[in-house]
């Protein structure tokens, strides 16, 4: 029988829930998130999505959809002592819970649908769990996302955490499609938009809308794409408002 105390001395008995606060120890790597977090100021707008939709009436059965968002992060309560049975002691763990919503500000799609929404349509609400794991430890995983959309979609996601006081690096992400190979023609387009963004998105939509041949679509997709999701080479962090 495993005692109700883990090896960190987390008494499990004392397990309670309550409002998160930054600095929290026992969070661990999350202890920074408590609060509500958004793309304000000289962040607003940068926020991009680009998806492939069924589309019964274009030639391909699906159309291209652009948004541009903006986005707001909470994390509020705080689950601590939470067990994990095992064999031969419990895992503990402290779980921080989080609210994500997305409102887009600029959205276009081709073929025109007239689906694509006006500024301010909720495009994204997810619900979810971070979970500090504070013991015995599986291959050095100590944390993890548990995540659900309003789309019967739910994911669970483990990792490593590491701490860095200068960034980290994300290497450029490549908008082509699996399968298609990176010598497609490229495609000169404008440069990243402002921070309104309207503009450049209906430049796209523009020019995708003039392409009839399937590859040259495509080639403009990928551009688009590489440009829209492409991140800095720091680490930007969101402004932090109190709850």
């Amino acid at each position: 029988m495993s005692s109700p105390k883990s090896q960190l001395g987390f008494d499990q008995n004392q397990r309670k829930i309550i409002i998160g606060e930054q600095q929290d120890s026992e969070l661990g790597p999350l202890c920074h998130l408590p609060g509500s977090w958004q793309n304000i100021g000289n962040l607003q707008g940068h926020g991009w999505n680009m998806i492939a939709l069924p589309f019964a009436a274009g030639d391909l059965d699906y159309r291209l959809l652009m948004n541009q968002y903006d986005e707001t992060l909470t994390f509020n309560l705080v689950d601590k002592g939470v067990p994990n049975r095992g064999i031969p002691d419990d895992q503990s763990v402290a779980t921080l819970d989080y609210t994500q919503i997305i409102n887009q500000i600029a959205a276009d799609d081709f073929p025109h649908s007239g689906l694509a929404g006006k500024p301010g349509l909720a495009i994204h609400h997810e619900l979810g769990l971070w979970l500090h794991m504070r013991d015995q430890l599986t291959d050095e995983l100590d944390i993890a996302r548990l995540s659900s959309i309003p789309h019967g979609d739910a994911v669970i996601a483990l990792g490593k955490s590491a701490k860095s006081h200068s960034g980290f690096e994300i290497p450029a992400l490549n908008g082509l499609p699996i399968g298609v190979a990176g010598i497609l023609i490229q495609v000169p387009i404008l440069p990243l938009i402002s921070t309104s963004g309207t503009t450049r998105l209906k430049d796209c939509l523009t020019q995708l809308r003039q392409m009839h041949c399937y590859k040259r679509r495509l080639r403009l997709c990928s551009e688009m794409a590489r440009y829209a999701i492409r991140p800095s080479s720091k680490c930007v962090q969101p402004r932090l408002r109190g709850l």
